[in-house]
């Protein structure tokens, strides 16, 4: 006997409203998602670009692009709040200065190995030569 469950057809993408013409349900569950994290926020589509951008405001002000990919509607809360520096502005920023100190500790910690290696090649210059005598070391002050 073969799989007898119901043939249950999908959702579907469009629907047709009268007066309105064909809307993609896919879009408009994305722009209630959108709503939903903030009223005063709307979904739209850039004319040329075709890129999908949240605006603010009657004016239509762009705050946030999701690209030409729409993404899902369950995922654009956690998209919105990630890059949402009104509500989250502290913790962004915090993220901010640490990954920019752990940069510079990096790119420190780089140059001292360069100057170390540039040292090294000097002695060892001096040393072919035979003068090391003037080698001469300057320590600036609070070093």
């Amino acid at each position: 006997m073969e799989n007898s469950a119901p043939i249950v057809p999908e959702a579907p993408i469009s629907l047709w409203l009268p007066g309105v013409g064909v809307a993609d349900l896919r879009v408009r569950r994305v722009a209630r998602a959108v709503k939903a994290y903030d009223a005063t926020l709307d979904l739209q589509r850039h004319e040329i670009t075709g890129d999908w951008v949240v605006t603010k405001g009657e004016s239509g002000h762009p705050i946030f692009g999701f690209g030409q990919e729409l993404p899902r509607a369950d995922e654009v809360e956690k998209i919105l709040g990630k890059h949402d520096i009104s509500r989250h502005g502290k913790r962004i920023l915090d993220q901010l200065e640490k990954e920019a100190a752990e940069r510079k500790r990096q790119e420190d910690y780089a140059a001292d190995q360069h100057n170390e290696q540039l040292a090294e090649r000097m002695l060892h210059e001096y040393d072919k030569v035979g003068d090391r005598r003037r080698i001469k070391v300057y320590v600036p002050k609070g070093v």
